[in-house]
Parts: structure tokens; sequence; C-alpha cells
């Protein structure tokens, strides 16, 4: 079907709506990859849909249908960044405006309410609303002028926590300042979805009484009409801390988490932040909020302006990587099995694998009933209470953004994964997703060393990493023909330290993928090469003929989506290398820096 026969369909809606399946077939045609359809009542007058697209399995643009009749030059500065604030909060740079005539870009950190550039729409493949234009005329725009949403949030957060930490001359106060500002953004959370609806809402800020006033007591008061779903009395009880601030410093505190001057013009928008961006902020938060483990046991010591230490070992994944995880094993075992399957994390950190899985099977159409079936079988565990608590507010989030409710608000335990993989023997999984803790035997705890000893049993050599007894233990976790995927470090590969390991986890799974990752930086500010691995847990249910090795010389996005979506040349090349079933065949013709990863693979056939 033409475009220009969708676009009149689609800004001119029926009483019930854009057919979801017409705004399917429309980025089908206009070469998108929509990840997500979002409805503003508040802004129906003059926009009738918005389609959240993705490029290189990250958030690019979000495209907005003007009501017939409607077009940008009709509309008003303030509507304008309106609009241009759903792209922002969504941490997508790209707001694209089409009518049935034309399609407007902003960038939405240049300018909210000035467009970059323009087009017609028309049914040829060049025209203004297609991914190809898109690609085309943006690649060489860059805006640094705005801050981005992620930034500013924890700009904010950092601001307010040293800030706090000094009035209050108590600089331990860690898991309160994490438990305050997991209470706000929830609560602020609850009011832009209330915003949304049209429905009537109270804000936080009017419950700030000059006299007889407590901060703890406005939140569970704010709380209190949602039945306390979200936390537990003793929670809240916790946050009597910051009852010594007076209602001016708590009122400058709340406001800010509306907007403040690292936002300008755009305000914090939590109901569109939680759909897809809070899983990849919450990356960052965890760290600026839980405290320095020193080289052993102490508890972190720093004066109060010094910026947290992240735990030893932890990083921030990047969110293509975990959405291409679960992408990877949707297609490998449909939406069916996807939707049933238990999905652990042993690892979690802020959750960003448990909670990707949650958005891939919504943007892969999972009814309501499937994915409340993913929220009851989801599960996690982190050993830093901080992790686990921002990790449950995000999950809780996804839960409200779809089902209106929160059907179970505690999915992540705090628990050292190491003493579970000793006890969960019989508790197996279908699907494992990790990036576990990579931290030398030299650096952990004495109780820590006792552990990776266990796990590992006979596979122990010389001082094994951390990474190792997660990854022992986290196979021996899934079931047969369950799926391991996981972020590991290229010393996996040729270290022989872990042949023996290297051995069992060949002899236990089929090796399907394999991606060095070592010309790529793949976490900032951290000097260590990474693999993924992807492997199923013999006997397979259903397997590859193939294995692959995909080394990424530059930008990792590009050959992870070619992998996605069935792209992987025919022909050898530098990037994808196919390994055949032959065992003999797979030591030869690779290139020296493959050798270590043939090797492994030997042992799959």
């Amino acid at each position: 079907m033409m475009p220009s026969v969708l676009l009149k369909e689609i800004t001119s809606p029926s009483k019930d709506g854009v057919r979801r399946e017409v705004l399917s077939l429309f980025a089908k045609e206009a070469g998108w990859h929509p990840t997500f359809l979002y409805n503003t009542p508040s802004l129906d007058n003059v926009v009738t849909t918005h389609l959240f697209v993705e490029h290189g399995l990250s958030h690019t643009a979000v495209l907005s249908f003007l009501r017939q009749g409607t077009s940008y030059s009709s509309l008003s500065p303030r509507t304008l960044t309106s609009i241009n604030q759903i792209s922002y909060n969504n941490l997508s740079d790209w707001q694209i405006l089409i009518d049935q005539n034309s399609a407007t870009y902003f960038h939405n950190r240049i300018s909210s309410f000035e467009p970059v550039l323009s087009g017609l729409v028309n049914d040829s493949i060049e025209s203004a609303h297609t991914a190809n234009f898109f690609h085309d005329k943006t690649a060489s725009i860059e805006g640094k002028k705005i801050s981005n949403v992620e930034d500013a949030l924890l700009a904010t957060i950092k601001y307010w926590k040293v800030r706090l930490v000094s009035i209050l001359d108590q600089p331990s106060i860690n898991k309160e300042l994490a438990r305050l500002f997991n209470a706000i953004i929830l609560a602020r959370t609850l009011e832009d979805v209330a915003f949304h609806n049209n429905k009537p809402n109270q804000s936080l800020i009017s419950l700030v009484e000059p006299q007889d006033f407590s901060l703890d007591s406005v939140l569970q008061k704010y709380f209190e009409s949602y039945d306390n779903q979200f936390f537990s009395k003793d929670y809240l009880e916790t946050l009597k801390v910051f009852n010594r601030l007076d209602p001016y410093t708590v009122n400058e505190l709340l406001r800010d988490f509306y907007g403040n001057e690292r936002t300008a013009p755009y305000k914090f928008d939590f109901a569109t932040m939680s759909i897809q961006a809070l899983s990849r902020v919450y990356e960052r938060y965890i760290a600026l909020l839980s405290p320095k483990r020193g080289g052993q046991l102490d508890l972190f010591q720093t004066d109060h302006y010094e910026e947290l230490e992240r735990l030893p070992g932890t990083v921030f994944t990047p969110q293509y990587i975990a959405r291409f995880f679960a992408r990877y094993v949707l297609q490998r075992i449909g939406i069916e099995r996807f939707t049933s399957a238990k999905i652990i994390d042993p690892a979690c950190g802020s959750g960003i694998f448990l909670r990707e899985a949650l958005e891939v099977a919504s943007e892969n159409d999972a009814s309501n009933l499937q994915l409340k079936t993913m929220v009851e079988k989801i599960s996690g565990h982190d050993i830093d209470e901080t992790a686990c608590e921002s990790a449950n507010l995000s999950l809780s989030l996804f839960q409200m953004s779809r089902f209106g409710k929160v059907l179970r608000p505690e999915q992540i335990d705090s628990k050292n994964a190491l003493s579970e993989f000793e006890q969960s023997s019989r508790r197996k999984v279908d699907v494992l997703l990790a990036n576990p803790p990579f931290v030398k035997y030299d650096k952990l705890s004495i109780e820590d060393r006792q552990l990776v000893t266990s796990v590992l049993g006979d596979l122990r050599k010389n001082k094994p990493d951390l990474f190792a007894a997660f990854l022992k233990g986290s196979a021996d976790l899934v079931k047969p023909g369950g799926f391991l995927c996981m972020v590991l470090p290229h010393a996996f590969l040729t270290s022989s330290a872990y042949a023996d390991l290297r051995k069992h986890i060949g002899t236990s799974f089929t090796i399907e993928l394999v991606v060095d990752l070592s010309k790529v930086n793949v976490f900032p500010d951290v000097s260590a090469y990474t693999i993924l691995l992807i492997g199923q847990k013999r006997p397979a249910r259903t397997t590859l003929d193939e294995a692959l090795v995909v080394t990424c010389q530059t930008n990792p996005a590009e050959p992870l989506l070619a992998v996605l979506n069935g792209d992987v040349p025919l022909k050898e090349d530098a990037q994808f290398k196919k390994l055949p079933p032959s065992t003999s065949s797979r030591l030869r013709g690779f290139p020296s820096a493959l050798h270590s990863t043939c090797l492994f693979l030997r042992m799959t056939s």
C-alpha cells in the first residue's frame, strides 16, 4: 500500500484511534524499525499518535503524526516544545513531525521549536518520511547545545546528593538517598502518567506545607492513594533522616525533578522516560548512589563532595548489548516460548537485561497476558542492595506503563549469586542473561575467594577472576535446551588458566555465537577487552548448522543488527566467519586473531 494512502488513515483516524497494523505497515514501507507506539491524550488535538523507532539497536527518533488539517507552521512554540519533549525524554535526539504533505525534522538538543530540515512526503523511496531520507540527511548533524535527559537527570541527582549530605552533615546515608530519589522518581512518574491521560492527580509539591511538615509524611501521604503498593512502610521510615530539611529546601528539591536549568527548555517527563530510557539511566544512577567497597570489606569513606566509585568489577552495560541478547533469543525460540521462559540475571545491577527482555517482548506484540507471565517468571540477584531497589523500581515502572499497576514489586533479591549457585542446582532456568563482575582474585574478599573455589571445584586453576565462577555457576543453572548469553573478558578465550572451564562450557553447550569486541571501547573508563558469548545447553531443542564468529571493528551495533536481520554476507569477510560442524575445518583458513576463538569452538563439534 502506498505511504500516502497509509498516512491519510494515520492522520485522520476513526474514533477508535490509529490501527496498530496500519502503523506497522507504514513503518515497514518506510524502512523504520518501530519499538513502541505511544499515545498522549493531552496532545490529541494536534497529534494522532507517536511511533518510537530505533536504528542500530539504539533509540533514534520519535515520529509524531499530525492530525489532518494541522501542519508544523500552525503549531505554537509551546506546543512544539511539548512534542519535542517526548523524544528528549526517550533519549532520542530526533523528533519528526509528519503530515500528509511533509516531514519536519527537529534535533531536540539544538532547538525545541526551530526545525533542522524538512522535505516533501510522496511515494518514492527518497520521500522525507523514510528511514533512507533520515539517515542520508542527518548523519552529519550533531547537537550538544542542550544536555540529554540522562546527563540532566544524573546531574540533578548528583547535585542533590552532595547538597543533602552537606546540609545534614551525614556522609554515610547513601541507602537513604537512593530510597529518597527512587520515591521521588516514582511519584513523578505517576504524576506524569496521569497528566498524559488527562486524569486528575495531586502533585507532590502541593503536599509540602510551611507548618507541621516532614518529608517522609509527604511521601507516605502521596503513596497512600496507591495503597502503598510500591514501598513498604519500613522503606519510607528510613527517610526520616530528611525530616530536618526545611520546607523551602524540600520544595526546591522536588521542583528540580520537574525541570531545571540543565533540561531547559524541556521538563522531565518520567512517564515517557519510564518506557525505554530509564533502564539506561539507571545503569549510571546506581553507581552514583552505591557505597564504595575498598580493597576488601571496608565500607565507603569519602569526603562530602567526592563522587562515589563503582563497586569493584561493575560496569555500565550498554543498552544495545542487552537489546541484542533479548532479540537474539526471542528470534531463536519465538514469542510464546520467550514470554513463558524462566529468565534470570544473577548479577543484574540496574536490571537492564531483564527490563530489555520485557521491552523487546512488548515491541514484538506480546499480549498483556504474555507480559504478565514474563513479569511473574523473571528474576535477578545482585550483591548491592541499592542496585536491587533501583532495579525493582525500573521493573515496577514497566508494569505501571503497561498494566496501570504493579503486579510484582520485588523481583530482584539482594544476594551474593555465588552462594545462590550452590543452593539452586534444582531451580533451573530457560534463559540466563548476564554481564558478570570482572574482579581479579587478589582483590576479592576471603569469603568470595572461598565461594569462587567452591563454585569452580576441579575447574579452578591458579587465581581465577570472579567472572569464571559466575560463568560456571550460570552455565550449570541453565536447563537443557536453554540459552546462556553473557558478556565475558577476552581472557576467557586466551588464558591457559581457563582451559578446563572452556572445555566444560564447550562440551555442555552448542556455541552459536561469539562476538569479539576487543577492538571496541565497550565500557567507558574501563580497560577491559570483552566478548559476547551465546550458547544453547545440550541436548539442544533446535540447533544451528553453523557457529558464527563476529569481529567488531568500530561500531558494534551494525554487525549485531546484521546478525539479527539475517544480513550476514554469504562470503566470509573481516567481520564475519562461519564455522562448519566439522572439527578439522574449524582451524583452517582463519586469521590468527581468531585462532583462540576457533580453538574454543572446536569443542562444540
